[in-house]
């Protein structure tokens, strides 16, 4: 409460935004310094908060357990506590979490969710792959999914005839799942190329060398809004790529980079500025006069994520 000092913990589970607002309501606007929330609760409710024009703090409670656990007994009513004691502190600054946009949070989504989806597509092709292997089949790779079942059925039709009937059921089955999922990741990766087009900022990321629809959008999801970040190198460090330093007494040291922030984004800063690494090695070994060992080197025109 302002001028008071007083903190104030309200139990809202189940609640919704307009009970939540209306028993805000009782008390004087002017008197509310600010409202803090856990980021677990999702990000609807501090933005309709804020929509209705309360002064909502998220807090990143992995970020504030230091802090938490200096309380002894762990309950819902003493973490609430403890979020409103920092907020009393105010001590967010480097505690709270952004609270993105409707349209930022739909595509960090549809981006987490291809990330899902191709990873158990790669799942799926190594276990159909390897349960061929157990009935005898010499396969070290599958083949791209334009002909994945011409190459299988192959293999299935031997099976048939050695008399592995309920196991080509099974591996049938198994190839259909990862060709439907293989289609839909396809589907996607073009409703998320046409989006990144559509964008003036991620049409622009694309520009560069290296850079496609999946990491212009996942960079422009992750900062959103740059006039939050002081100084353009703000943003490496928000990310997690700039290196860890650690000091005590005379001895100063730079480790490894933090690893902060969002780990999907930056696995796909890391692939973009490996194929331009790549690209920029096939050309300076192409311009020294070794060209077949650049084209082996690059594998060619380099993609883009």
């Amino acid at each position: 409460m302002r001028g008071s000092g007083e903190c104030r913990i309200a139990e809202i589970t189940g609640a919704t935004t307009r009970e939540i607002a209306a028993e805000l309501n009782l008390v004087e606007r002017s008197m509310i310094a600010s409202i803090a929330l856990e980021s677990s609760a999702g990000h609807r409710l501090p933005r309709e908060l804020a929509g209705l024009g309360f002064p909502i703090v998220t807090i990143d409670p992995a970020r504030a357990r230091k802090f938490l656990s200096l309380r002894s007994i762990k309950t819902d009513a003493n973490d609430a506590r403890g979020l409103a004691e920092i907020a009393k502190l105010g001590a967010t600054s480097r505690l709270a979490v952004h609270v993105k946009n409707v349209t930022c949070e739909q595509v960090r989504f549809q981006i987490v969710l291809r990330d899902q989806l191709v990873r158990q597509k790669t799942a799926l092709r190594n276990a159909l792959r390897s349960h061929l292997r157990t009935f005898g089949s010499e396969l070290t790779a599958l083949p791209p999914p334009s002909k994945l079942r011409e190459h299988v059925e192959v293999h299935l039709q031997r099976l048939r005839e050695d008399g592995f009937g309920n196991a080509v059921t099974d591996l049938t089955a198994l190839l259909e799942v990862t060709e439907a999922l293989t289609q839909y990741v396809a589907r996607m990766d073009r409703r998320m190329q046409a989006l990144a087009e559509s964008l003036a900022v991620t049409k622009r990321f694309m520009e560069i060398p290296g850079v496609g629809p999946i990491s212009a959008l996942s960079f422009y999801c992750a900062i959103e809004d740059p006039h939050r970040f002081a100084r353009s190198r703000d943003v490496g460090a928000y990310l997690g790529m700039t290196p860890a330093l650690k000091q005590s007494g005379s001895t100063t040291r730079n480790g490894r980079i933090t690893k902060a922030g969002n780990k999907l984004t930056r696995s796909h800063l890391v692939m973009s500025a490996s194929v331009i690494l790549g690209h920029a090695l096939g050309v300076s070994l192409w311009a020294i006069g070794d060209e077949p060992y650049a084209r082996e080197s690059v594998g060619g025109r380099p993609g883009s994520p």
